[in-house]
């Protein structure tokens, strides 16, 4: 019986083990393979495993894809070197004729309301280019929806409704076809230190 139980307390203790073990290697596996450097002013993304990890000045981590508008504007606060900046929203973020955000667009606002959040000096607008002529009235007012809902839906995620604000922007188009024409930029303006 007395070895029963001593078999009973080494099991327990081998298996206290072997769980602490599955549990923390691999976090520490992985924090060994990525480096994060955090600047009070930057998004800094450096990462042996996955260019797509980026990490915000306020520890925050998002997993964004080379090439998207996020990746570009996680760049574009890294390197700072200019006050304002736009960006080219493309009919991704939303459904095919409609103001509603896709599955995947629905992510990428929360990824960039996570911006905003981590970087309070940030002012947004979101300007919808109107171009007499080349777009038609429905496709006027498809894109004053969706720059609303974007509107909304960030602020519901966090983000100051001081921060964010859309715009009509007047564009002139002499030639080309509509779709050549940015309809959604997010502009993004950094508040002067």
């Amino acid at each position: 019986m007395a070895r029963s139980r001593r078999l009973d307390a080494n099991a327990r203790t081998w298996l206290t083990l072997a769980i602490t073990l599955f549990l923390t290697g691999p976090i520490v596996a992985l924090r060994s393979c990525v480096q994060t450097t955090l600047d009070k002013d930057r998004v800094v993304i450096s990462s042996q495993i996955d260019e797509r990890l980026v990490s915000l000045k306020n520890g925050t981590t998002l997993v964004l894809e080379p090439g998207s508008i996020g990746y570009k504007m996680a760049n574009w606060l890294k390197v700072g070197t200019t006050t304002t900046h736009q960006f080219s929203v493309g009919d991704e973020v939303f459904a095919s004729g409609s103001a509603e955000p896709t599955p995947d667009g629905a992510h990428r606002v929360a990824d960039f309301a996570q911006m905003m959040k981590a970087h309070p000096e940030l002012t947004t607008q979101i300007m919808i280019t109107t171009a007499k002529g080349i777009k038609t009235e429905a496709e006027d007012q498809l894109e004053q929806s969706r720059a609303q809902r974007l509107q909304r839906d960030i602020v519901a995620l966090g983000v100051e409704r001081t921060k964010i604000a859309v715009v009509a922007q007047p564009v002139e188009v002499k030639t080309g076809k509509p779709s050549e024409h940015p309809h959604l930029l997010i502009v993004l303006e950094r508040a002067h230190a």
